[in-house]
């Protein structure tokens, strides 16, 4: 929202209903989340903001909500147009003996064999580079948020 309210083009790519939530609230994400995330989130979260922010989410103008999972295609083919990614995902996932993890990272190049991104983790990993094919299956049951200068969007 604060990047839309900025002048930016956002796109937000998830398997994540906001529409679906911005209507049901908690019983939307009773549904869609596994009870281990959904009791680590219900612990730590205020929904009540969340689904208010959801609304406002819902109806800007410069954002468009792709509610389907997001792929490592879709994600290479706007870094090359220029646009700031950004992902949501449990990064315990590229770890198995972690504990269910979520939080944001910035990519910051994809090459043949690697993602690379910053992530901001406990500790922080500055240029952190996982497999395209493991990146690639978090990715998919994570967010993908897309940013661009209205001024310089193209049609990617």
């Amino acid at each position: 929202l604060r990047f839309a309210n900025c002048g930016f083009r956002v796109k937000k790519v998830s398997t994540f209903n906001y529409r679906a939530f911005a209507k049901l609230g908690t019983r939307y994400l009773q549904g869609h989340w596994r009870p281990d995330v959904y009791e680590s989130q219900k612990s730590s979260s205020d929904w009540y903001t969340e689904q208010r922010r959801a609304k406002r989410l819902v109806g800007a103008r410069n954002i468009q909500l792709i509610h389907k999972p997001p792929m490592l295609t879709v994600l290479e083919k706007h870094l090359i147009s220029g646009w700031l990614a950004i992902t949501h995902l449990d990064v315990s996932r590229f770890d198995p003996t972690q504990d269910y993890n979520p939080h944001s990272i910035v990519i910051t190049a994809i090459n043949r064999t690697t993602v690379s991104f910053h992530d901001p983790g406990f500790p922080p990993e500055p240029n952190r580079r996982v497999g395209r094919k493991k990146f690639a299956k978090v990715l998919s049951d994570g967010e993908l948020i897309l940013i661009k200068s209205q001024n310089l969007a193209s049609s990617a």
